[in-house]
């Protein structure tokens, strides 16, 4: 984890408020032709965790805005977030974030 958190495509950002620790947000940017049909550097969310037993309002959207923010800051103006096809929690959030459906994923088991 150390090596990602120091490598300079990674941008990271945490929640912090009077009660301590509230959330945290990692994602780095992709090399060019990382994705299908994506010509362009791409950022990526790889964890939005957010603190349930320190859960206020609105702190995944902050974080998730900080995050697009310092991608646009470095010219990356294209942000994928992968959730699980029955999280609908995770699903709505994206959606509300204005994500659209994109990709269908296979899990492929040993």
């Amino acid at each position: 984890m150390t090596s990602l958190l120091l490598d300079e495509r990674t941008a990271a950002f945490v929640a912090v408020d009077d009660r301590g620790f509230a959330g945290y947000i990692v994602g780095w940017e992709s090399p060019v032709g990382l994705l299908p049909g994506v010509g362009a550097r791409m950022g990526l969310v790889g964890d939005l965790v957010v603190d349930m037993h320190n859960y206020r309002a609105g702190v995944a959207r902050e974080l998730a805005g900080a995050l697009k923010t310092e991608f646009n800051r470095r010219g990356v103006t294209r942000l994928a977030a992968f959730s699980l096809r029955h999280h609908v929690t995770g699903q709505a959030f994206w959606r509300s974030m204005g994500g659209i459906e994109w990709l269908d994923g296979f899990w492929l088991k040993d």
